[in-house]
């Protein structure tokens, strides 16, 4: 868990091997009754499933036990998780209570193998990322469907891999990863094409249009979260080579300022950070040892 403080930099560390983690806010309404985190977790003998537990990491519950769910997503009002699962080959986005009551599958036509949901912060949307052909094969997307209508759209329509979105708190833009700009590759000797298609940090509108770099590095930049107040983005990206270890960052939303929050040595695989609902803890996944 990362705490801002005086110190930027503080971080109190525990090694979890987790998909992913997002921290949900007290509300009376129909949701547990305390903070509570919900993430996919991959073990041995359960396989991928989703589990809940309290902020403090006791009280841990499994929702899910169909060994391939992952990726969960509270609502807003927090009564929902929508999360990515599988069934006979079948990949899809689907919705469950706060109990794991299975509520609904998320019909996605025109988007296939959906993956990565974010629930927008009016519960109307889900973005997500998918492909356009049947087959799984070719560029990911950046999609939103719409709750009310079902109506899906493709934002980003661009070769390349366009993953991970996250909404702004008022609903009007999203940020995402992708590798679509070759400018900003890094040379690779040893890759067939002579470069790593790393990918840098977007930001656009939520009509797909005002696509802006905000990281225009050739480091490979991921898994990008946008700020309670919207002025931040923290995201991954190695430090030093493209098989350091890899740190967080946070950056102002319109380039500048950017830090680093960890300094982990050992390469854990850190993904996935996630603000707590008052902008002042980070909580993200990693796997390995790790040392500050």
């Amino acid at each position: 868990m990362l705490s801002k403080s005086d110190d930027p930099t503080y971080l109190r560390f525990a090694s979890r091997c987790l998909l992913l983690i997002v921290l949900m806010p007290f509300s009376a309404v129909a949701q547990p009754t305390k903070p509570t985190i919900v993430y996919g977790l991959i073990r041995p003998k359960e396989g991928a499933n989703i589990y809940l537990m309290d902020a403090d990491g006791g009280n841990e519950r499994q929702l899910t036990h169909n060994d391939s769910s992952g990726q969960p997503a509270w609502s807003p009002d927090g009564t929902r998780i929508v999360f990515s699962s599988r069934e006979n080959d079948q990949q899809f986005l689907a919705i469950m209570d706060c109990q794991g009551n299975f509520i609904e599958k998320i019909e996605t036509p025109g988007a296939f193998r959906p993956t990565l949901p974010a629930w927008s912060p009016d519960g109307t949307q889900i973005a997500f990322v998918a492909v356009t052909h049947a087959d799984g094969k070719g560029a990911s997307d950046i999609f939103v469907l719409d709750l009310l209508t079902g109506a899906v759209r493709n934002l980003t329509h661009q070769e390349g891999m366009d993953l991970t979105p996250s909404w702004s708190p008022d609903g009007q833009w999203i940020v995402f990863a992708s590798n679509r700009d070759a400018k900003f590759w890094l040379p690779d000797p040893g890759a067939r094409l002579g470069f790593s298609a790393t990918s840098d940090i977007y930001i656009m509108a939520v009509d797909g249009n005002s696509i802006r770099n905000v990281t225009q590095t050739l480091g490979d930049e991921a898994h990008p979260s946008l700020s309670p107040d919207g002025t931040e983005i923290v995201f991954t990206r190695p430090h030093g080579t493209l098989w350091s270890e890899n740190q967080l960052y946070v950056i102002d939303v319109d380039g500048g300022n950017e830090r680093r929050l960890t300094n982990f040595k050992g390469s854990p695989a850190i993904r996935s950070p996630s603000w707590s609902p008052d902008g002042q803890q980070l909580l993200f996944s990693a796997t390995g040892i790790a040392v500050l």
